[in-house]
């Protein structure tokens, strides 16, 4: 089966594709850009025509001959802000129609982003014809393509972030987006806050940190790194672990907890509320996902010796404070060879009644993204097709 991807993003607007789309307005013009990618376009098709339609304005036509356009690229100038009916087909020599998909667009003011479109397959010429596309495997396996737009966010490259940014994990919250991160200098870490309206825009809460190591604690005085944060009953709870400036390869890592009323100023409890296993495979230990499933935390770390050797744990919890390993740990079996040394970072999804752990292996050169499903939060099982996404 071969289907055509294109990807599209305004110079100037956010360009979005939604079931349910904005208020429309005619308030100010755009540029908008089709970008084809013409190692992925079929031999077969010789011509591809885009269509841009909205009630009340006349339709603007495009057509771009792969074959002979140096530039494979259709440009739409000065379309007004707003919904259009975004209609493209592809034919071959013949005018017969090969493939053919549509979308929504909206164009905003002064923002970016990229739609996917995936034109399906037409079997028959321009009478028309029914395709059905089935596919066996799960819908986070399809679709997955670089935001045009990244990095997001970069460091302020100041004393607490000039060897970069890492650890990003967002909330949303009443008024649009929170994410933390963490901030390295030198042999430190920091944790950080960001805001965003939209998840796709970023600005950094402050150029301090939200959280630093407490120079009078034994066992976070260096490093704090790898936020999580759930929100109950009004308070911010954020997750992270702590290092000590003494420790050794073979000394632990521990999981702390702060609370906050507003996501930026924190008080963090004294002690670890998980420490690492001496002796075990988890002897240093990061928190990455927080799940509560039927009244129980279920907490998802990564857990390493000395070397790169990382593999996924779970433990459970009461209330959140006091912690039970869980007895099958590490939890994801049958290594595979993409996987390198280990895998780690886990984030788990529930849809449709299954849950879906997002991890991505730890080889020295990271390479992408695999996932494993389960139907109680504990049993994983991983995908034969990982890894699902590949970083370039």
């Amino acid at each position: 089966m071969k289907y055509l991807v294109i990807i599209l993003a305004s110079l100037f607007f956010i360009i979005s594709c939604s079931e349910k789309a904005p208020v429309e307005t005619t308030n100010g013009e755009g540029n908008v850009v089709l970008s084809f990618n013409k190692s992925e376009i079929p031999d077969s098709v010789y011509l591809i025509e885009v269509f841009l339609k909205r009630d009340g304005f006349d339709t603007i036509t495009k057509e771009l001959n792969p074959k002979n356009d140096s530039n494979a690229e259709v440009y739409f100038e000065e379309v007004a802000v707003g919904n259009w009916n975004l209609d493209v087909n592809a034919y071959s020599i013949n005018h017969n129609l090969l493939y053919t998909g549509e979308a929504i667009i909206y164009v905003e003011a002064n923002k970016v982003t990229p739609v996917f479109i995936q034109l399906h397959y037409v079997n028959g010429d321009r009478t028309g014809s029914v395709y059905i596309y089935i596919s066996w495997e799960s819908p986070i396996n399809v679709g997955w393509f670089d935001y045009p737009a990244n990095p997001i966010l970069e460091m302020q490259n100041n004393s607490f972030d000039n060897k970069g940014v890492l650890h990003p994990f967002v909330l949303k919250v009443d008024n649009g987006f929170i994410m933390w991160y963490t901030g390295l200098a030198g042999n430190s870490s920091h944790i950080y806050a960001a805001n965003s309206s939209d998840g796709l825009n970023w600005t950094p809460y402050s150029s301090e940190p939200v959280l630093s190591p407490d120079p009078a604690s034994s066992w976070e005085n260096r490093n704090v790194t790898g936020s999580f944060v759930i929100k109950e009953n009004g308070l911010f709870k954020m997750y992270y672990t702590g290092r000590s400036s003494s420790e050794s390869d073979y000394s632990q890592w521990n999981i702390g907890l702060a609370t906050s009323e507003d996501g930026y100023h924190w008080k963090r409890r004294k002690d670890p509320v998980f420490r690492g296993a001496v002796g075990q495979w988890d002897l240093k230990v990061g928190v990455s996902d927080i799940e509560i499933i039927d009244g129980v935390y279920y907490m998802y770390y990564t857990g390493k010796t000395y070397l790169s050797d990382h593999q996924i744990g779970i433990a459970t919890s009461i209330d959140g404070i006091t912690w039970e390993r869980y007895g099958a740990n590490p939890v994801l079996a049958d290594h595979q060879s993409w996987e390198g040394a280990g895998y780690y970072y886990p984030t788990v999804i529930k849809t449709d009644g299954s849950y879906y752990m997002i991890y991505m292996n730890s080889v020295s050169n990271v390479s992408g993204f695999g996932y494993a499903t389960s139907t109680d939060g504990l049993n994983w099982e991983k995908s034969k097709s990982n890894p699902f996404f590949h970083f370039r």
